[in-house]
């Protein structure tokens, strides 16, 4: 009898102590869950708010026509987003020498979401005393009409590239500084 009274009285202190022990990983659980759906929701509007802390700077952008003419020079027009803040020139260069051309992008917004952008880019597709037939002048494009392509910085987009008959380099496209 008496092994039985205290078998019972040590269930029932188990019992209590596991009860007590629930009550007290519920009084510290329950803030820290608190805190840690704050920090969450926190994070969650920071990057809603700011999403270029994840993408970093980028520009989208998809050619929507190109013109070639018979005198090889060439108009392309291209439209695109790109993350708030990021600016990106057009540039061309003559043996590996850059020309900066025109220039765009915007400043940071609030809130920092993605801007339209486009733009329209005129450049020769041969040198002045080359005779080229319009198929190799289209050789020379690098981009596609109606395709869409990333620019990141470090990684520019190369509209066009060719040399002429005496072996000058001749390139152009729209980079990210």
């Amino acid at each position: 009898m008496k092994f039985i009274q205290i078998c019972l009285w040590t269930m029932s202190s188990v019992a209590v102590s596991k009860r007590d022990m629930r009550a007290n990983i519920q009084k510290v659980l329950h803030p820290l869950l608190i805190a840690l759906a704050a920090g969450a929701v926190l994070c969650l509007a920071i990057v809603g708010l700011f999403p270029k802390l994840i993408t970093g700077d980028y520009c989208q952008i998809t050619i929507v026509s190109i013109h070639v003419d018979e005198r090889g020079q060439t108009e392309l027009i291209w439209k695109g987003v790109h993350s708030s803040g990021t600016s990106h020139y057009s540039w061309g260069s003559v043996n590996g020498v850059r020309q900066a051309g025109g220039g765009g992008g915007s400043g940071g917004g609030f809130p920092a979401w993605p801007v339209t952008c486009g733009a329209t880019v005129h450049f020769p597709l041969k040198s002045h005393d080359e005779d080229v037939d319009h198929a190799t002048l289209l050789n020379r494009l690098k981009v596609l009409e109606g395709e869409t392509y990333m620019i990141r910085p470090g990684k520019p987009l190369t509209f066009y590239q060719f040399r002429d008959s005496d072996g000058t380099l001749y390139e152009g496209g729209d980079e990210i500084p």
